[in-house]
Order: C-alpha cells, then structure tokens, then sequence
C-alpha cells in the first residue's frame, strides 16, 4: 500500500516537474508570428508615456473622454542580453518570448537608441493573437533587428489579459482527485 502511494506520488511529481522544463520550440508550440499594430519613437520614454501611445494607438487619441476602457498599468519586464528570447526552430528570424503574465492582450518591445546621449527609444507594438503563452515576432521584417542586437532590447510591457482555459490542468486535478477517491475505496476494504 504504502508502495503504491509513493510511487504515485513520485509519477505525479515527475508530471507535473515536466511542465518547467526548458524546451527548443517549434512554429508548431507557438502558432504563428504576433500582429505587428505600430511603432514608434517616444522621447524620454516611461511608464506613462508608453501606456498613453498604446491607448491613443489603440482607443484614438480622444481615449480619456470617448467611453473606451483603457490600459491603466502594464507588466514590466526589464531585459538584458538575449532577453530570453528563443529562436523558433527551422526559422531564421522568428523569436519566441514567455510572458510573464498568463496571456497579455497586447505587448510592445522597447529597443534603446544606440547615440550616446539620445533619450529616443523605439517601441513595436504586437496584439498576441497566435499563442497565448508566446510573444512570437519575426524581428527581421518587422524592426530589422537581428538577434546579434538583443542586448538594445531595454523591456518588454504586456497589457491586458486574454481568457485562456487550463485544460491540461484540470485534467491534472482531476485525475488527482480520481487517484485519491481510489485510494480511500482501498483503505475501506482493507
């Protein structure tokens, strides 16, 4: 009896450790490339001046007083050489990036000016359509960036939050309870 817990135990633990390991992904584990909406150069670029060009990109330039629900704060992540991103597999220019928030709407990159002395940064906007998980941008023809130049790459705001269902989870859950259920049955017999 105690056997066969433990070895429950141990499968569910090597399931679940499984889901954190790092992994080389394919167009196939992120869909397909993000929507690329706008760029553009802000100067002496924040927070609140970041937040204020994606809604006025988004909601038009009138948002505070045209009814539309806005984007009031962001998840930050600040990024240093290579930033985490992953080059797809079987791409030459299509990186991956997992966000920290479960599924943004919305995310831009920041790249820094590479003048000494220029508070002008650049921004790319994306709406993340094709995986949820992913921010998936094909640097080349979007910003002609190439991955040599990660190391300007200054953060990455995710915006808003998309609905994503857990399948995989409650599966997981469910089949916990299940095993406990059978346990207990066992324990009633004996």
């Amino acid at each position: 009896m105690k056997k066969s817990l433990l070895a429950a135990l141990a499968t569910g633990l090597l399931v679940v450790g499984m889901g954190g390991v790092a992994q080389a992904l394919t167009m196939s584990d992120v869909d397909s490339v993000d929507s690329f909406v706008d760029s553009a150069t802000l100067d002496n670029s924040g927070d609140g001046t970041e937040l204020k060009w994606v809604n006025e990109t988004l909601f038009g330039t009138n948002y505070l007083n045209n009814g539309s629900n806005y984007y009031t704060s962001m998840t930050k992540t600040n990024t240093s050489d290579g930033a985490d991103w992953v080059l797809v597999q079987e791409t030459t220019d299509v990186y991956a990036y997992d966000f920290i928030s479960e599924a943004p709407e919305y995310f831009f990159i920041k790249i820094g000016n590479n003048n000494p002395g220029s508070t002008i940064d650049t921004h790319f906007l994306y709406q993340n359509l094709a995986s949820f998980q992913y921010g998936v941008v094909d640097l080349d023809v979007e910003t002609g960036i190439t991955i040599y130049e990660f190391e300007k790459f200054s953060h990455i705001g995710e915006l808003g939050t998309n609905p994503v269902p857990e399948p995989a989870t409650m599966l997981l859950f469910g089949t916990g309870l299940a095993g406990l259920a059978g346990i207990a049955r066992r324990r009633k017999k004996a």
